[in-house]
Protein backbone atom coordinates (compact mmCIF):
# COMPACT_ATOMS: atom_id res chain seq x y z
CA UNK A 1 0.00 0.00 0.00
CA UNK A 2 1.19 3.44 -0.82
CA UNK A 3 0.18 5.26 2.30
CA UNK A 4 -2.55 6.05 4.77
CA UNK A 5 -4.47 9.19 5.51
CA UNK A 6 -6.07 9.33 8.92
CA UNK A 7 -9.07 11.29 9.99
CA UNK A 8 -9.74 11.65 13.67
CA UNK A 9 -9.72 8.25 15.31
CA UNK A 10 -13.09 8.70 17.03
CA UNK A 11 -14.69 5.67 15.34
CA UNK A 12 -13.69 6.74 11.79
CA UNK A 13 -12.26 4.22 9.35
CA UNK A 14 -8.71 4.79 8.18
CA UNK A 15 -8.64 6.15 4.63
CA UNK A 16 -6.05 4.04 2.90
CA UNK A 17 -4.82 4.84 -0.58
CA UNK A 18 -3.66 2.04 -2.85
CA UNK A 19 -2.04 1.83 -6.25
CA UNK A 20 -3.73 0.67 -9.45
CA UNK A 21 -1.81 -2.61 -9.35
CA UNK A 22 -2.92 -3.32 -5.77
CA UNK A 23 -6.53 -2.36 -6.58
CA UNK A 24 -6.54 -4.74 -9.56
CA UNK A 25 -5.08 -7.53 -7.48
CA UNK A 26 -7.58 -7.02 -4.64
CA UNK A 27 -10.58 -6.92 -6.95
CA UNK A 28 -9.31 -9.54 -9.39
CA UNK A 29 -9.64 -7.13 -12.33
CA UNK A 30 -7.46 -6.00 -15.17
CA UNK A 31 -6.41 -2.36 -15.36
CA UNK A 32 -8.70 -1.92 -18.36
CA UNK A 33 -11.69 -3.23 -16.39
CA UNK A 34 -10.82 -1.01 -13.43
CA UNK A 35 -10.74 2.02 -15.75
CA UNK A 36 -14.04 0.92 -17.30
CA UNK A 37 -15.68 0.80 -13.87
CA UNK A 38 -14.27 4.24 -13.18
CA UNK A 39 -15.70 5.48 -16.49
CA UNK A 40 -19.10 4.05 -15.57
CA UNK A 41 -18.98 5.94 -12.29
CA UNK A 42 -18.77 2.99 -9.93
CA UNK A 43 -15.39 3.96 -8.49
CA UNK A 44 -13.25 7.08 -8.47
CA UNK A 45 -9.52 7.62 -8.24
CA UNK A 46 -8.08 10.43 -6.17
CA UNK A 47 -4.99 10.95 -8.25
CA UNK A 48 -2.72 9.33 -10.78
CA UNK A 49 -2.24 5.71 -9.70
CA UNK A 50 -4.07 6.39 -6.42
CA UNK A 51 -7.32 4.80 -5.33
CA UNK A 52 -9.08 5.11 -1.96
CA UNK A 53 -9.29 1.54 -0.66
CA UNK A 54 -12.65 1.75 1.10
CA UNK A 55 -14.28 3.73 -1.73
CA UNK A 56 -13.23 1.30 -4.47
CA UNK A 57 -14.31 -1.70 -2.41
CA UNK A 58 -17.71 -0.13 -1.75
CA UNK A 59 -18.06 0.99 -5.37
CA UNK A 60 -17.20 -2.46 -6.66
CA UNK A 61 -19.72 -4.05 -4.28
CA UNK A 62 -22.42 -1.62 -5.50
CA UNK A 63 -21.55 -2.59 -9.07
CA UNK A 64 -21.79 -6.32 -8.30
CA UNK A 65 -25.12 -5.93 -6.50
CA UNK A 66 -26.56 -3.84 -9.32
CA UNK A 67 -25.28 -6.35 -11.87
CA UNK A 68 -26.91 -9.20 -9.91
CA UNK A 69 -30.24 -7.36 -9.86
CA UNK A 70 -30.01 -6.72 -13.59
CA UNK A 71 -29.25 -10.40 -14.22
CA UNK A 72 -32.15 -11.59 -12.03
CA UNK A 73 -34.53 -9.07 -13.56
CA UNK A 74 -33.56 -9.98 -17.13
CA UNK A 75 -33.88 -13.71 -16.34
CA UNK A 76 -37.38 -13.15 -14.94
CA UNK A 77 -38.33 -11.03 -17.95
CA UNK A 78 -37.02 -13.77 -20.23
CA UNK A 79 -39.17 -16.40 -18.51
CA UNK A 80 -42.24 -14.18 -18.84
CA UNK A 81 -41.50 -13.59 -22.55
CA UNK A 82 -41.08 -17.34 -23.09
CA UNK A 83 -44.35 -18.11 -21.30
CA UNK A 84 -46.22 -15.48 -23.34
CA UNK A 85 -44.73 -16.81 -26.57
CA UNK A 86 -45.75 -20.37 -25.64
CA UNK A 87 -49.29 -19.20 -24.83
CA UNK A 88 -49.53 -17.45 -28.20
CA UNK A 89 -48.26 -20.58 -29.98
CA UNK A 90 -50.91 -22.70 -28.26
CA UNK A 91 -53.73 -20.26 -29.09
CA UNK A 92 -52.54 -20.07 -32.71
CA UNK A 93 -52.35 -23.86 -33.03
CA UNK A 94 -55.83 -24.18 -31.54
CA UNK A 95 -57.19 -21.50 -33.87
CA UNK A 96 -55.67 -23.28 -36.88
CA UNK A 97 -57.27 -26.54 -35.65
CA UNK A 98 -53.92 -28.25 -35.18
CA UNK A 99 -54.68 -28.36 -31.46
CA UNK A 100 -58.07 -29.22 -29.98
CA UNK A 101 -59.50 -29.71 -26.50
CA UNK A 102 -59.20 -33.30 -25.28
CA UNK A 103 -62.95 -33.49 -24.59
CA UNK A 104 -63.69 -32.42 -28.16
CA UNK A 105 -61.35 -35.10 -29.55
CA UNK A 106 -62.81 -37.83 -27.35
CA UNK A 107 -66.37 -36.81 -28.25
CA UNK A 108 -65.47 -37.19 -31.92
CA UNK A 109 -64.03 -40.66 -31.28
CA UNK A 110 -67.19 -41.62 -29.34
CA UNK A 111 -69.39 -40.48 -32.25
CA UNK A 112 -67.40 -42.49 -34.79
CA UNK A 113 -67.33 -45.55 -32.54
CA UNK A 114 -71.10 -45.30 -32.08
CA UNK A 115 -71.56 -45.26 -35.85
CA UNK A 116 -69.27 -48.30 -36.24
CA UNK A 117 -71.18 -50.17 -33.51
CA UNK A 118 -74.50 -49.38 -35.19
CA UNK A 119 -73.24 -50.61 -38.56
CA UNK A 120 -71.82 -53.81 -37.09
CA UNK A 121 -74.98 -54.54 -35.10
CA UNK A 122 -76.83 -55.38 -38.33
CA UNK A 123 -74.01 -57.55 -39.67
CA UNK A 124 -75.07 -60.93 -38.19
CA UNK A 125 -78.57 -60.60 -39.68
CA UNK A 126 -77.10 -59.74 -43.08
CA UNK A 127 -74.75 -62.75 -42.94
CA UNK A 128 -77.19 -65.53 -42.08
CA UNK A 129 -80.80 -66.40 -41.32
CA UNK A 130 -79.68 -69.27 -39.09
CA UNK A 131 -80.54 -68.03 -35.57
CA UNK A 132 -77.97 -70.24 -33.82
CA UNK A 133 -75.14 -69.07 -36.04
CA UNK A 134 -76.41 -65.48 -35.86
CA UNK A 135 -76.34 -65.70 -32.03
CA UNK A 136 -72.71 -66.91 -32.08
CA UNK A 137 -71.69 -64.12 -34.46
CA UNK A 138 -73.48 -61.52 -32.30
CA UNK A 139 -71.83 -62.87 -29.15
CA UNK A 140 -68.33 -62.72 -30.68
CA UNK A 141 -68.99 -59.33 -32.24
CA UNK A 142 -70.30 -57.90 -28.95
CA UNK A 143 -67.24 -59.29 -27.13
CA UNK A 144 -64.93 -57.62 -29.64
CA UNK A 145 -66.81 -54.34 -29.42
CA UNK A 146 -66.70 -54.44 -25.60
CA UNK A 147 -62.94 -54.99 -25.61
CA UNK A 148 -62.52 -52.15 -28.11
CA UNK A 149 -64.71 -49.87 -25.95
CA UNK A 150 -62.61 -50.72 -22.88
CA UNK A 151 -59.45 -49.90 -24.79
CA UNK A 152 -60.87 -46.56 -25.96
CA UNK A 153 -61.81 -45.76 -22.38
CA UNK A 154 -58.28 -46.54 -21.16
CA UNK A 155 -56.78 -44.42 -23.94
CA UNK A 156 -59.16 -41.54 -23.17
CA UNK A 157 -58.29 -41.63 -19.46
CA UNK A 158 -54.58 -41.62 -20.27
CA UNK A 159 -55.03 -38.68 -22.66
CA UNK A 160 -56.96 -36.70 -20.01
CA UNK A 161 -54.05 -37.29 -17.62
CA UNK A 162 -51.59 -36.12 -20.26
CA UNK A 163 -49.76 -39.40 -20.80
CA UNK A 164 -49.27 -41.41 -23.95
CA UNK A 165 -51.33 -44.49 -23.28
CA UNK A 166 -50.36 -46.35 -26.44
CA UNK A 167 -46.84 -47.00 -25.21
CA UNK A 168 -47.87 -48.10 -21.71
CA UNK A 169 -50.98 -50.23 -22.18
CA UNK A 170 -50.87 -53.91 -22.99
CA UNK A 171 -52.51 -55.00 -26.23
CA UNK A 172 -56.22 -55.85 -25.91
CA UNK A 173 -57.21 -59.43 -25.18
CA UNK A 174 -57.70 -61.58 -28.22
Amino acid sequence: MVGAKRKNSAGKIDRQVITTAVACELLGLTEARLRALEGEGWIKRIGKNQWPLVAIMQGYLRFLRADGRRTNKSAAESRVRDARAREIEIRTAEHMRRLIQIDEALATVDTVCGAVRTELAGLPARITRDLTLRGKIEMELNGSLSRIADRFEQEGDALRKGSGATATLAPPDA
